[in-house]
């Protein structure tokens, strides 16, 4: 193993191989939050994998050699490049760049943000940098100038977990609630040691940006150091920051936008008091059995998130949501309309005429929000249809058994 001093945090593996003998060398780094062990793949994490980027694969190179002290990796940030390859532990000369480089650049981002900011992040505590406002501030400042803001963090780290976290006696999650930020408290039961274990966080919706912040990095003390700009975390992280609409058209984005609006459906189940889980009734998020004197953890369902995230006065002023087009196909007899509500919205209608597939019948094209939840019924001359709720999202079929990714 190697001695950092702290956690050897980073999740990197590296490939290099020969395709034939006379091909050149090819390279791929694999990253993200995901442990390489059996049980990760029952948590709620992030794959990526570098193909081509000469330039990131060897940053990532740099960060392996300086954890195993055989050269001293360097940080650099620059907003106009495409991609951004951060390391927690590169060596800097005091005084002339911060020890801590990518808390600054994450909460620059915060606070400049004008859209909306998607955080979905396992252990999150109120970092800071000592040149402005906190985490907790910035967010909540964010959402008073109208950006649309929305938080999941893991319940483990949060209100601590016997034998597994201690929990965040700064009570973030509930800060960030007062100020009227819906925060998801998430708590993943695949597993004995399960989690929400994603360090993720999207800026912007599309209009004007679109910048994903991801990698092996908690939003913690341990992971980007706090206080002033020259304190150094102590964990070994590497972090990876993609402007999305210039590198790939805004795909990357979008399918990390749409993993959280996931995240969102599939825990919202949990924020109530008391909450049904595999058919026991849980009081993990009532006032009684909540650390640290904090209330119910009662907040909006997912139809209300997405809704309020989609009409956010910032993401208006830059242009929407993104939008999906969206045909619906029928095969019921006698079907005259589909009846629809998007996101709890008002019920509207759509009249079916002849698919150019024989036997079924289709709507015009809809434009529908992004990610939106949608509830269907299929009006005919023998009544209505039972309610069919569809997920309309360009990134993901998350519609089928299994998802599919869609670009």
């Amino acid at each position: 193993g190697a001695d950092v001093g702290s956690l050897m945090h980073m999740k990197l593996r590296y490939f290099r191989w020969l395709d034939n003998a006379t091909a050149p060398v090819s390279e791929a780094v694999v990253t993200g939050s995901l442990n390489p062990e059996v049980t990760a793949t029952i948590n709620d994490d992030t794959l990526v994998v570098f193909r081509g980027a000469t330039e990131d694969i060897q940053r990532y190179r740099n960060a392996t050699a300086d954890v195993l002290e055989i050269t001293h990796a360097a940080n650099s940030y620059d907003d106009s490049r495409q991609t951004n390859v951060m390391y927690s532990q590169a060596e800097v000369e005091k005084g002339t760049e911060d020890t801590a480089l990518v808390r600054r650049v994450l909460l620059d981002l915060v606070r400049n943000e004008t859209e909306s900011i998607l955080v979905s992040v396992y252990s999150l505590r109120s970092i800071d940098d000592g040149e402005g406002q906190p985490l907790v501030e910035a967010l909540c400042a964010a959402r008073q100038r109208g950006v649309g803001v929305a938080v999941i963090t893991d319940k483990g780290q949060s209100d601590g977990e016997p034998g597994f976290a201690g929990g965040d006696d700064t009570v973030t999650a509930w800060r960030l609630w007062q100020c009227g930020i819906p925060v998801y408290k998430a708590k993943n039961y695949n597993g004995k040691y399960t989690a929400l274990h994603h360090k993720n966080a999207v800026f912007g919706a599309g209009g004007k940006r679109l910048i994903v912040i991801t990698g092996t990095a908690n939003w913690s003390k341990a992971s980007m150091g706090n206080g002033t700009h020259d304190t150094k975390p102590s964990n070994s992280e590497t972090t990876l920051i993609v402007d999305s609409l210039t590198l790939d058209d805004g795909n990357t984005g979008y399918r990390y936008m749409s993993n959280f609006l996931r995240l969102l459906r599939d825990y919202e189940y949990q924020q109530a008091c008391p909450y049904i889980q595999t058919g026991k009734t849980e009081h993990a998020n009532c006032e009684g059995d909540e650390a640290y004197n904090q209330p119910n953890w009662t907040q909006p369902g997912a139809r209300n998130v997405t809704a309020s995230l989609i009409s956010a006065q910032g993401v208006v002023a830059a242009g929407g949501w993104p939008e999906v087009g969206t045909v619906f196909t029928v095969n019921v007899g006698g079907a005259t309309d589909i009846e629809y509500v998007v996101n709890g919205g008002e019920s509207q209608k759509a009249p079916l005429h002849d698919s150019p597939v024989g036997g079924s019948m289709q709507t015009d094209t809809l434009s529908i929000p992004f990610g939106s939840i949608v509830d269907c019924t299929i009006l005919s001359g023998a009544g209505p249809s039972n309610v069919t709720t569809v997920i309309v999202d360009a990134a993901f079929d998350w519609n089928s058994d299994v998802p599919v990714r869609r670009r």
